[in-house]
């Protein structure tokens, strides 16, 4: 076994100290020019599952104009392929054309709903009705329903287990849907004032699988990143940090625990186990045991001075940021 060299250590820390310090300015600079909208969906996937918003910048930059309409590709694939939870925000001034522009998407991509194989049925009865009692409570309690249903089409329809697309304003505490993860067709709009507002209602529910960004990379996406958590961020597009295999993908508390995709799924899977063999003049053993000597109570003193520095400049550091 190799012998343990204290300094060689130390060297080694220090080193990849300096590479993460390196690391992280390039990351700030390259954070320094960022934003849009948040766009945080928690959905269903490797068995774990959160509660996600999305929140919509007020000046939209006409250069990034497919951006508006990415968070409605993205809740076509909840409709058409794979079931989802999406709490979106939208700063308040846009609600109307926000949900008006998702309508708008809706009833061109989903012309017929009934017969329409791409678009999915519920799982079973249970959560049809679920999901149907979850709608009409939020909207026996004050909130306002749009739905796309094609002419001719009596929808939410049992017997196929339909529900048409819904989107749902007005949301508020008290209403079951706030409380349940849907996971069915229903989108619920958010209305904020500035970020701020929206950061603190995504940190009101449990962390997502996955917060979505839509919009530039700059200082707001850093602001967000710093004060939320979810399994993973992914920017411009929909399930992108799927596709990488030298990516980490995972939740966070409700929305799951550990990593999966190549390294990262054999570390999660995998314990490191720490083998230590002492060539140190002091022993650590004899420090804690009585009778204690002026060297003992130096050495401790000494430690507990050093954890106290370490710890107020962490505070500092946080505090800054």
């Amino acid at each position: 076994m190799t012998e343990y060299d204290e300094q060689a250590q130390v060297d080694e820390l220090q080193k990849l100290l300096r590479k993460a310090q390196a690391e992280a300015a390039r990351n700030k600079r390259r954070t320094d020019d960022i934003v849009g909208a948040i766009y945080q969906a928690a959905y269903e996937a490797a068995k774990a599952s959160g509660r996600g918003a999305t929140v919509k910048r007020p000046a939209l930059d006409k250069r990034r104009k497919g951006h508006e309409v990415a968070l409605v590709h993205a809740t076509d694939w909840q409709l058409g392929k794979r079931t989802a939870s999406y709490n979106i925000a939208v700063a308040d001034r846009r609600i109307a054309e926000f949900t008006d522009k998702v309508i708008e998407r809706w009833t061109a991509n989903f012309p017929t709903v009934l017969s329409n194989r791409q678009y999915t049925s519920t799982v079973n009865e249970k959560n049809y009705q679920r999901i149907v009692g979850l709608i009409d409570d939020a909207v026996d309690l004050g909130a306002t329903k749009r739905q796309v249903i094609p002419a001719g089409e009596q929808l939410p329809d049992a017997g196929a287990r339909k529900i048409p697309p819904t989107v749902l304003t007005g949301v508020k505490a008290g209403m079951k849907i706030e409380e349940d993860e849907v996971f069915g067709p229903v989108l619920t709009v958010y209305p904020y004032r500035d970020l701020g507002e929206a950061i603190d209602k995504i940190n009101s529910a449990s962390h997502p699988l996955t917060l979505y960004w839509v919009g530039k990379d700059n200082e707001n996406l850093a602001w967000v990143a710093d004060n939320t958590r979810s399994g993973s961020i992914s920017g411009n597009d929909f399930a992108l940090h799927l596709i990488s295999h030298g990516l980490p993908f995972g939740g966070v508390g409700r929305s799951g625990m550990g990593n999966y995709h190549g390294r990262f799924g054999f570390e999660t899977f995998s314990h490191a186990r720490a083998v230590t063999v002492s060539t140190l003049p002091i022993s650590f053993a004899e420090m804690m045991v009585a009778p204690f000597t002026d060297r003992d109570v130096k050495l401790t003193d000494g430690q507990m001075a050093m954890f106290r520095r370490f710890l107020k400049g962490s505070i500092r550091k946080n505090a800054k940021r």
